[in-house]
């Protein structure tokens, strides 16, 4: 499989749960209560999958490889998503500390939830646009044997020693839940 294919299918994967996410969220705006293991679980995978599994991906695999065919880490393309994946970071722990304190009874926390939820999921589908459209198209462009590389590197780093398994259970809970929150 071609790498940047590979990128464009787990931003597939991350839209879909942030899909999920909204869901989850126009229920709770009505009803005022969930699931908060379901909550809990996909907040943990948005931040097991989207930042340390597929940003540190970029950040560790795709950037040093651009880098050496001539992009700036500190400027430009490069500089703009890694600072944005800071700001996704940052979100996401806002966020977690609402789905946390929604499980402790805070009585405000479910509108924080939403609140935080109708800010991250926005911000972060606009930025894996920008990735599929600029960084991932221009990764497109990289000659044969420095896609090879990076695809090689992929494959070492997602064995199953290195959390492989845990992102196949995490799927499975995307799954589960697409068919609880259908519609």
């Amino acid at each position: 499989m071609n790498p940047t294919r590979y990128l464009k299918n787990e931003h597939n994967t991350i839209k879909r749960i942030l899909s999920m996410l909204l869901r989850i969220c126009n229920r709770l705006e009505p009803e005022k209560h969930i699931d908060e293991e379901h909550l809990r679980r996909i907040v943990d995978f948005i931040g097991a999958f989207a930042d340390a599994y597929q940003h540190e991906n970029e950040e560790d695999l795709l950037f040093p490889l651009l880098e050496e065919s001539g992009f700036r880490r500190n400027w430009g393309a490069l500089a703009e998503i890694a600072s944005e994946h800071e700001e996704v970071r940052r979100s996401l722990g806002h966020l977690c500390k609402a789905v946390c304190d929604y499980r402790k009874g805070e009585k405000n926390a479910p509108e924080r939830i939403l609140t935080r939820a109708r800010e991250y999921i926005p911000f972060l589908m606009a930025h894996i646009q920008k990735e599929d459209m600029g960084l991932i198209h221009a990764a497109d462009g990289l000659p044969d044997e420095i896609q090879n590389k990076l695809m090689k590197n992929f494959e070492r780093d997602r064995g199953p020693d290195n959390g492989f398994k845990r992102q196949k259970n995490l799927k499975r809970l995307l799954y589960r839940c697409e068919r609880i929150y259908a519609g």
